[in-house]
This record gives C-alpha cells, structure tokens and sequence, in this order.
C-alpha cells in the first residue's frame, strides 16, 4: 500500500497535499465513529449476554429446587440432574463466549482508537499550529523592508527554521495517516476474524456437548413414551367416573385511576393580557394549584409564575370594558 499522497508533495505543501490530508482526516473521524459505535453495541451486547447467563443461572437454580419435589422418584431426580449439567456446561461455553468477545472486540478496538486514531488527531493539531506559524513567518517575511538588513536576515531564519519544522512534522503526519489507513484493514478484520473464531469454539462445544448426550436424550424420549402411555391409560381409566367442577364466581376487578395527589384542580389556556403599555394579549396555560393561580408559557421552559397568592381572597368578575368576548378579570385585595 502506497503512502496516502507523494511525499514531494508534502515538502512542497501544495494545494494537492492538502487536498489529500482533509479527505484521510474526514476518513479517520469517519472511522472513529463508527469504530467507537461497534465498540458500544458490542458492550451492550456483552452486558445484554451477561444478562442472559445471570438469568439461565438462576433457571438451572430452579431446576435444583425442583429436584426437591421429585426427591422421591429416582429416575426424575437422575434426568433433572444430567439437565442440570447440560446446561451448566452451555453456562461456561456462553460465558468464555461474551470474555472473548469483550477482550476481541471492546478492548482491542478501543486500543486501536485510543492509540492509533486520538495520537493522529493530537498530531494533527500540532500540524495546524506549526502550519499556521509558517503561514505567519512566510507574512512576517514578505513584509519586511529591503533597507532593513538585520531585520530580513532575522525574518528569514525564522521562515527557515519554521519551514523545516513544519516539513519534517508534515512528514511525520503523513507516515502516520498512511500507516493508519493500512492498519485499519488487519485491524478490524483481525478483532472479527477473532470473534467468529470463538463463535467457532462455541458451538463446537455445544455440538461435541449434544453428540455426548445424545445417548441419554434418546434414552430419555422412550421413557417419556412409556410415561405419556401411562397418563393415557389412567385417562382411559376415569373417563367413566364422575369429574368434579370446581366453579369460581369471577367477581371484576373495577380499576380506579388515583388522583394525582398533586393540588392541581383545574388547568388550561387562557390569553392574558399585559400590564406593560402595549397592552399585548399573550396565550398562557394556567393552573389553579393548592389555592394559587399560576400559569406558564407552552415552552419547555416550566419556570412558573405565580399570579395570585391565594384564590380564596379574590374575585372574579366579567370584564366588560373590553371588546374582546368572554373575558374576565380577578381582584385581589391588593389589585
């Protein structure tokens, strides 16, 4: 794989260099993100499975309590026993499972990001500054004035030195973004190549695990032939008895919705109007609340303002001054 753009072209700084530096930065942040997506669904994943093995622990944990009821009858107690085993070994093949899957993929691409990708992003800011300082000595240098020997002779040093700074770290970003983008391909296929290989084992396990206990499975199966017989046989045997019904009245369950134990009586939009000299109708919702009137805008801003104190001290009274319909006013004492 060839480096991303001539390094010529990187001495030179043209606009091609350039040019070929903002589309691999725009590839890297591209990755980054993507990368560091995989990077969460893979630990949800993990913690969704983790979840997964818990909870078929605490199934395999019922199935011991249920050996206790049959503890009586040996040939159920012996099956749930080799279940319990089954399962408990399916338990440890998930669990290396999810370990590989959170070393395979959330650590090795969270180091791929943290060490490959954040270093790139630091180089590249430290390119832009020195990028910017030559911008400022090749200025600082045009400007000077030929009488001014000393002066020229400084401003040119320092555009020498700046220039050979900044190529020698334009070189050194361009290395590492080509490096970058020929290691993402390994890098990536290598962690998912690693993770099918443990899906691999997995189910490997499983099947050498099943090929196993195929013999007590089989074996299992004409045992609960014989006992299904039994069950139809002692069917058979009672179809001429009496059955007994048990019938329960199914009173319903009436459901009430408890009231919101929050003071709030009534609610809704009302316009009111401003005390400024406009005199502007605005549209506010209003709530009356544990004695108060209080309204606020629509907005997700839920600041309220309190109107009146106490609803108990007020009146209310048509507003018949106004040209507007259905319109009233509340006296307090105090206005």
């Amino acid at each position: 794989m060839r480096p991303i753009i001539d390094l010529d072209e990187c001495i030179r700084d043209s606009p091609k260099f350039r040019e070929a530096l903002e589309d691999n930065e725009e590839s890297i942040d591209q990755l980054e993100i993507k990368l560091e997506k995989l990077v969460k669904l893979c630990s949800n994943m993990v913690e969704t499975g983790k979840s997964h093995v818990t909870a078929k622990s605490a199934f395999i944990n019922g199935i011991w309590d249920l050996i206790g009821y049959f503890k009586d009858d040996a040939s159920i107690v012996n099956s749930l026993n080799r279940f319990i085993q089954i399962l408990t070994d399916v338990l440890k093949y998930q669990s290396i499972l999810l370990e590989h899957a959170q070393k395979s993929i959330v650590k090795n691409l969270s180091n791929f990001i943290k060490m490959d990708i954040r270093q790139s992003k630091e180089t590249r800011r430290h390119f832009e500054k020195i990028s910017d300082d030559l911008d400022n000595a090749l200025f600082r240098n045009s400007q000077v004035q030929r009488t001014k020997a000393s002066e020229c002779e400084d401003a040119h040093n320092v555009l020498i030195a700046t220039r050979s700074c900044f190529q020698h770290l334009a070189l050194d970003y361009v290395h590492q973004l080509s490096c970058l983008q020929s290691k993402k391909r390994h890098e990536v296929l290598q962690t998912l190549l690693s993770l099918m290989g443990a899906y691999s084992t997995y189910f490997h396990q499983g099947s050498d695990l099943f090929e196993d206990s195929e013999p007590f499975l089989k074996q299992l199966g004409s045992t609960l032939d014989k006992l299904s017989k039994e069950s139809t046989d002692l069917s058979k045997q009672l179809d001429s008895r009496h059955t007994l019904v048990t019938s329960k009245d199914v009173v319903p369950v009436v459901h009430k919705d408890p009231s919101a134990n929050n003071g709030i009586s009534l609610e809704g939009y009302l316009f009111k109007r401003t005390s400024n000299a406009f005199k502007t109708w605005n549209r506010r919702w209003f709530i009356i609340q544990n004695g108060q009137l209080v309204y606020r805008k629509r907005s997700k801003d839920e600041q309220r303002t309190i109107m009146e104190e106490d609803l108990r001290l007020c009146t209310v009274k048509p507003a018949l001054d106004f040209e507007r319909r259905f319109c009233f006013e509340v006296l307090s004492p105090s206005k």
